[in-house]
């Protein structure tokens, strides 16, 4: 439907063309006819159209000499269309579809029968009259056409084309994004079907590949302006110039005043570019650039083409002519007197290809002379056909003709000038399938072009040319092959220096903690270790322990996402219970040491409350439950920290000196951290939880910090050990709200925190028992200063012994005495209990002999002067003020 709407068009649009060019009075017709006509020899003279393009997108007539010097080789072969002079009448197509049109019209409506077309200078001339040629029975074979819209044999039934199709320049930029491995490309198209086209075969294969790729399009009449929202991307590096050469140039105006180039940018073109293409005017006067900066953006670009001319110089073709010998012909057929009419050499120096595009139209009037030749011989043979007047009527009443000669085009095989068969497959498309790859490289002067590669339709690797690298021949990338602006996914481990760092310090932490408990089992006899809670002192290693262990698995480098789950389950489990374990604990003998010295005055008669070891230990043990509670129930019903592993982009570290060099690269740095849906809830209720009983530590810590006991001093290391923990926490909690994501400043900094505070807690409450056990062995020094709240008990900071607290006390019976008020007595067998700090706290041992420093009362006054009262002491008697005494008995 949409061939038959194109044919309606087209036929619509010829009718008002030829009723434009009958309607022309210019007696010129042809810009140039050759050979010039010679009326005196007998030979018939015939012709065929031929339109190349002068201006416009694409100048072709650069290729002019190759038709040249086909005719005159066709002319002066006796074998070749005998008793004929082959001409051609030229025209200008300006390589635009109007012109075309209008160009063919003056070709079809002028005085000479034409046998053939060959042209017409560009894809886009090349499509409308291809289209049109063919109802008036005229065979085409294009010379510099390549569009891949040309290769629909039901749309173009006498069309022939000596270049390949530009979907083999499709596989050319195809083989080249993938030999470099680019993943991401931008293509800027020009709305031709000789690009477009091209461009939608190069976009299915890039998809296929997995190739990221965005495309911008603009139309011809808008030129690059017309592109909205700009025509370069931040994020993309490998651009794909499919358009025009003109329009090129306006684009390398534009990337060189947004500095894109090498290396940072690259730019893949097309080959079939005039020489120094660069250097031409721009299409739009927005675009005012020297050809010294378009050279700057162009620098180190590539461009696929079918595979140059001239492959073999000294292989001579169907003609034998070799390639030597046509530069040389071309050379002179530029300086005939015909050509000078036309001023040929204004058009070839910067403008066109003339030795690519020369050669191809040099085989193609050798196509269609041949196809000729055949075919006027095979009517020669029917006795049927008059010759003479098949080739001087119109070719739209001769059907035969035109049908055996597009058999024989179809037929063509022949040596080329290129080297090799010029043969068409079913489309009549000549098949190529080599590639030649150039770079538009820099010698510090100027830009030159050089050939890089080779590109094999058929296979999958680009050969490269290895030049060698020197002053005036870099090399393809002196600065590295260009990125494509897909940067190399990198996951950032923690450094190697601060795994071996922490790892070190962790594990003489493990020693030293396993020293610690070792330590105190084995002196857990002594007194001084007896004063200290040793039980006490056994979980506090263990806490150090899981810490120490909880720092590892923080500073353990992995890119593997299972392990990092496991250890995102690991981490949070392991500072928990080793903060309640070792945290835990100092806070359970803070609370003892601050009910024995801050408790309510004693009554009268009252009975001394005793909290023990194992009240302490099932404290901690409900801090580790109710941890274990929060933690489980988050990890059950929230699923937080099951293995769910997320990676967090952090900042680019795209650096733009450090990607410029041998590799530059652009790399995106990733890391794991761990994300799960309640993973903020779980830290505010740890924090929380973990915070209130830090806070109330405080406190108390503050209200003992007077305690002192001379050779143990238990009550000052505790509350710094609190102060300690209180730091650490709220490091931990800040570093873990805002800096997760930092990999290697959050590990450092909370493990710093576990790893400081871990080793000042068992600093605090171990070394001083080891080098107070050194020093005083047996416990003799030890004296308490102690703090009260009653004047029925030592003031604040005096100085307590069981000796002096005797004295004090038959001091007060005295004074009751000589005042004969009812006197409080002791009566014999009773005991006065003296409460003191931790004596009652190490174990049951020291409790029997220690406990309350309870004093037996056994006679009278007098057997007050034993020397070790307290050695005597039982620790079921309880200390009773009784006025039931005889009062011949005093204390």
């Amino acid at each position: 439907m949409v061939e038959k709407q194109t044919l309606t068009y087209s036929l619509f649009l010829s009718l008002l063309l030829v009723l434009r060019t009958w309607a022309n009075t210019e007696d010129q017709v042809y810009l140039q006819v050759y050979p010039p006509v010679n009326d005196t020899d007998d030979l018939t003279d015939i012709y065929f159209a031929l339109m190349l393009s002068f201006g416009g997108d694409y100048v072709s007539i650069g290729a002019l000499p190759g038709v040249q010097i086909a005719l005159d080789y066709i002319n002066s072969e006796p074998s070749i269309l005998p008793g004929y002079s082959l001409h051609y009448t030229l025209t200008d197509s300006q390589c635009n579809r109007s012109m075309a049109l209008e160009s063919l019209f003056k070709q079809l409506s002028s005085e000479h029968v034409k046998l053939g077309l060959v042209g017409s200078g560009c894809s886009v001339a090349t499509e409308p009259t291809a289209e049109i040629s063919q109802f008036f029975n005229i065979p085409q074979v294009s010379c510099v056409s390549s569009s891949s819209e040309l290769k629909n044999r039901n749309r173009f039934r006498y069309y022939f084309q000596l270049l390949a199709a530009e979907s083999q320049i499709a596989q050319g930029f195809f083989k080249i994004i993938t030999h470099y491995g680019w993943k991401r490309i931008s293509l800027i198209i020009q709305n031709e079907n000789l690009f477009t086209v091209t461009m939608d075969v190069l976009k299915e294969q890039l998809a296929e590949s997995g190739v990221d790729f965005t495309e911008k399009l603009f139309n011809t009449e808008d030129g690059i302006d017309g592109l909205s929202g700009g025509i370069f991307e931040p994020d993309t590096r490998i651009y794909v110039v499919a358009m025009y050469a003109s329009h090129a140039r306006d684009f390398l105006c534009k990337a060189y005043y947004e500095g894109i180039g090498y290396p940072k940018y690259l730019l893949i073109t097309y080959g079939w570019y005039g020489s120094e293409w660069w250097t031409g005017k721009a299409s739009s006067k927005n675009f005012n650039c020297t050809p010294e900066q378009r050279s700057q953006a162009l620098a180190y670009s590539l461009a696929p083409r079918v595979q140059e001319a001239f492959t073999n110089l000294t292989a001579p073709d169907v003609s034998g002519t070799t390639a030597a010998m046509y530069i040389e012909h071309y050379r002179e057929a530029v300086l005939m007197e015909v050509n000078e009419e036309i001023n040929l050499r204004s058009y070839i120096p910067d403008r066109s290809d003339p030795f690519y595009y020369a050669q191809h139209c040099h085989e193609a009037t050798l196509t269609l002379a041949f196809a000729l030749n055949k075919t006027i011989n095979d009517l020669k043979n029917n006795e049927e056909q008059n010759t003479t007047v098949v080739v001087s009527k119109n070719l739209v009443e001769n059907t035969v003709f035109v049908e055996k000669m597009v058999k024989y085009l179809q037929n063509t095989s022949f040596d080329g000038l290129s080297g090799k068969t010029v043969r068409f497959d079913e489309d009549g498309i000549r098949q190529i399938n080599v590639l030649d790859v150039y770079q538009y490289q820099w010698n510090n002067t100027k830009i030159f072009r050089a050939n890089v590669a080779v590109v094999h339709v058929d296979e999958s690797l680009v050969i490269h040319y290895h030049q060698p690298f020197s002053r005036d021949s870099p090399g393809m990338w002196p600065d590295g092959v260009p990125n494509d602006g897909v940067p190399i996914e990198d996951v950032v481990t923690v450094s190697v220096g601060l795994t071996v760092v922490y790892v070190v310090f962790a594990a003489a932490g493990l020693a030293f903690a396993v020293v610690c408990i070792f330590f105190t089992l084995i002196f857990r006899n002594r007194k001084l270790i007896r004063l200290s809670s040793p039980n006490l002192n056994y979980l506090i290693g263990l806490g150090a322990i899981v810490l120490y262990l909880n720092i590892i698995t923080l500073v353990i480098p992995t890119t593997n996402t299972h392990f990092a789950a496991v250890l995102c389950n690991i981490n949070p489990w392991l500072t928990s219970l080793g903060y309640s374990l070792c945290y835990g604990t100092i806070l359970a003998k803070t609370i003892r040491i601050w009910f024995i010295f801050n408790k309510p005055p004693v009554p009268s008669v009252t009975k001394s409350i005793v909290i023990k070891d194992y009240a302490l230990a099932l404290f901690v043990f409900s801090l580790v439950v109710i941890d274990v509670l929060i933690l489980g129930i988050f990890t059950l019903v929230e699923e937080v920290l099951r293995g769910e592993l997320g990676v967090t982009r952090t900042t680019n570290k795209e650096n733009m000196e450090d990607t410029i060099g041998p590799t530059c690269e652009i790399h995106q740095y990733y890391l794991y951290v761990c994300k799960s849906r309640g993973q903020l809830a779980l830290f505010t209720v740890l924090f929380g939880y973990k915070g209130l009983l830090q806070v109330t530590a405080l406190i108390l810590a503050f209200n003992i910090r007077k305690v002192k006991i001379k050779g143990l001093n238990d009550s000052k290391y505790i509350a710094a050990a609190i102060y300690v923990t209180s730091i650490v926490l709220a490091v931990t909690a800040i570093s873990t709200y805002t800096l997760m994501d930092y990999v290697n400043i959050y590990p450092a900094v909370v493990g710093m925190g576990f790893l400081l505070g871990t080793t000042m807690i068992l600093g605090l409450v171990f070394v001083p028992r080891m080098v107070g056990l050194y020093q005083d062995p047996q416990g003799e020094n030890i004296k308490i200063s102690i703090t009260h709240s009653s004047h029925d008990v030592p003031r604040r900071d005096s100085v307590y012994s069981p000796e002096a607290e005797i004295k004090r006390l038959k001091q007060r019976i005295a004074e009751l005495e000589r005042s004969q008020q009812p006197s409080q007595t002791f009566q014999i067998g009773s005991t006065v209990s003296v409460s003191n700090p931790d004596y009652m706290a190490s174990s049951p041992s020291s409790a029997e002999r220690y406990q309350n420093h309870q004093l037996h009362i056994y006679a009278s006054s007098h057997d007050s002067t034993r020397d070790n009262p307290l050695t005597d002491t039982k620790r079921s008697h309880v200390v009773r003020w009784s006025r039931d005494f005889p009062t011949h008995n005093p204390l």
